[in-house]
């Protein structure tokens, strides 16, 4: 089994779906007897959806969720899950497959511990447990290949033939590790202090990429962009390690940029003087510059009012 695709979907999905669950168990409309249906029904595919993902991770020795991009052109994970020039190496080369991304690791580590709720709730207990091992295991070993010492953050990629090589740079997917509960207590507060550092953070939130980095560009799609669901998810984290100063710096930044613009914007350019602008890309049918976005405005939207709760 070879995974080609960018590994997050399932981990995603079963995200959602615990979430969903949870909301369904508290609504005066749906309560906990649909809320059970619901979960009994969507199990077989919860089920068949993290078996392909320990499966695919499973051809490794250290467990890790890796994908191999064959395609040049490919738009799911050439080198980033949705942008080829994101992760280069800094002479500019591809990084070589197959490639381990934190964030889908972090996001893999959490679908596993909600799937063993998920299986405990329906009676399966010896599954739960096996997926608890799994995820304590798979923890462990983001933690030993991610983390730079020297950077105070997580790499975003192990790239290459294991045991793999740690792609040094200096993003803001750290930021994930603490939305999903798997940052290790000492490190979360150098991550709070890193991710301020002024390399990095703006007057509406953190940067992609660490202006400190050969290859960050200003108008770089995830090379120095700040994007709003990074952020939302951010707040969350930095609430979970009780990290005060991120939490308030995220908030401020993301209540400002929608104080400008009227509405929640996914990404936006901000210039080394603060100035900003919305990230732009040339529509070759109309030949004029037009914003781009990628991930859906609900994901964003979620994370909105996930901070106002």
């Amino acid at each position: 089994m070879i995974s080609w695709a960018a590994n997050d979907v399932n981990s995603l999905v079963a995200m959602t779906e615990w979430r969903l669950f949870q909301s369904m168990m508290q609504s005066p409309e749906y309560g906990p007897e649909k809320a059970m249906a619901f979960l009994r029904e969507s199990w077989p595919y919860t089920e068949a959806a993290v078996l392909h993902d320990i499966a695919i991770a499973g051809q490794y020795k250290d467990g890790l969720l890796r994908s191999r991009p064959n395609a040049k052109d490919i738009i799911i994970n050439k080198a980033w899950r949705d942008s080829g020039d994101s992760l280069t190496l800094e002479n500019g080369d591809l990084p070589i497959p197959p490639l381990a991304h934190y964030a889908n690791n972090a996001f893999f580590a959490r679908a596993l511990e909600v799937n063993a709720m998920k299986a405990r709730i329906l009676g399966m207990e010896g599954f739960a447990q096996s997926l608890e091992k799994r995820r304590e295991k798979l923890v462990e070993v983001i933690d030993a290949k991610f983390w730079m010492s020297d950077q105070h953050c997580y790499s975003p990629l192990v790239f290459g033939p294991e045991p793999g090589i740690r792609l040094e740079m200096v993003t803001n997917e750290s930021l994930i590790g603490l939305y999903v509960g798997i940052v290790p207590e000492d490190k979360a507060q150098e991550i709070q202090e890193r991710i301020l550092d002024k390399d990095m953070n703006t007057e509406i939130g953190s940067r992609t990429l660490s202006t400190k980095d050969p290859r960050f560009q200003i108008d770089g799609y995830h090379l120095g962009t700040v994007w709003g669901h990074m952020n939302t998810l951010g707040i969350r984290g930095a609430r979970n390690y009780q990290l005060r100063d991120l939490d308030t710096e995220l908030t401020e930044g993301t209540v400002t940029s929608i104080l400008e613009e009227g509405t929640p914007k996914e990404l936006k350019v901000v210039r080394l003087d603060g100035s900003r602008h919305d990230y732009t890309e040339l529509n070759k049918k109309t030949g004029r510059q037009e914003p781009v976005n990628c991930k859906d405005q609900s994901f964003y939207g979620y994370g909105v009012m996930g901070i106002a709760a």
